[in-house]
């Protein structure tokens, strides 16, 4: 029944229903192979009801019971379903704040920490997919241990928001203040951070706090195709600017000590991997340090 009404979106009907449904009708999983054997909390969270309907799961006995059950075709948790259908910062929280209210806090740490079938915990998913800052805060607030677990692919959730268009630099300050380890550790095919920020087209200010964090990242190879961040960055669609070419040639340029910088064109000369056209342009916008010995 109360599967049944959350389908069909009845909120007020499911509202009314959750005060009297029993623990064996609350913590069913729908039988519709369409569903993967969801249970009704699941399928809310994947439909942005109003904050009442939330509230009323909430409010069943059997709530903290729903929160570890899984899914059969992602291993979802409830709380995988309110970050992946992107659920608001307000429903996220009553979510952890609820389950902060019924259990001990290493019963709420061990919910965060459980990973769906690769390994993705709700913090990897809302880097993944471009959650607002004030989620992921949410999230590293209440267990900042998350952010030093990784994937199946060895991704930490640093190195996930990275790979994504939709995060902002915030995000990457928060997700380094929590854990600034994160800035050097490797996916499997040893992308870093500043890879996957180069990759998907990051802006200068987030390249720029990645750099600060790890001026010795701009020198590391990916696995795969043996790329720098500056060989990746200068074989990209976009525009090339004299700026961040100066930030991944010297990491020094921007925030620290420049005592005896070489100068652009030194640091094409000597930089680790051999970048066709990098001189030219190094000669073109960067005249001045040809005068430097």
């Amino acid at each position: 029944m109360l599967i049944s009404l959350v389908k069909q979106k009845q909120w007020e009907a499911v509202i009314s229903r959750c005060k009297i449904a029993s623990s064996a009708e609350y913590l069913e999983k729908d039988p519709a192979p369409a569903s993967f054997q969801q249970t009704a909390l699941h399928q809310a969270l994947n439909s942005k009801p109003p904050l009442r309907v939330i509230e009323a799961f909430i409010a069943h006995p059997d709530y903290t019971k729903a929160m570890r059950i899984k899914d059969k075709y992602n291993n979802y948790l409830p709380i995988h379903c309110a970050i992946r259908y992107r659920a608001s910062a307000r429903v996220v929280s009553l979510l952890l704040a609820s389950l902060s209210d019924d259990e001990s806090e290493s019963s709420e740490s061990s919910i965060l920490e459980e990973g769906d079938s690769l390994s993705l915990t709700p913090l990897h998913l809302a880097c993944l997919f471009g959650s607002n800052v004030a989620i992921i805060a949410c999230l590293v607030k209440e267990n900042p241990s998350m952010c030093s677990l990784t994937t199946k692919n060895g991704a930490t959730p640093l190195l996930l928001a990275c790979g994504c268009h939709r995060t902002t630099t915030e995000t990457i300050r928060l997700l380094l203040e929590a854990h600034p380890a994160a800035i050097d550790i490797s996916c499997n095919a040893k992308w870093k951070p500043l890879h996957k920020a180069i990759l998907h087209a990051a802006s200068f200010e987030t390249m720029r706090v990645l750099v600060q964090a790890n001026p010795q990242g701009v020198y590391a190879m990916t696995c795969t195709s043996r790329q720098t961040p500056l060989a990746l960055y200068w074989n990209s669609d976009g525009e090339r600017t004299r700026e961040t070419v100066s930030l991944l040639l010297n990491p020094m340029s921007y925030g620290g000590e420049r005592n005896n910088d070489p100068g652009a064109i030194h640091q094409v000369l000597s930089f680790p991997q051999y970048i066709p056209g990098l001189l030219d342009f190094a000669l073109e916008e960067f005249p001045e340090d040809a005068k430097i010995r």
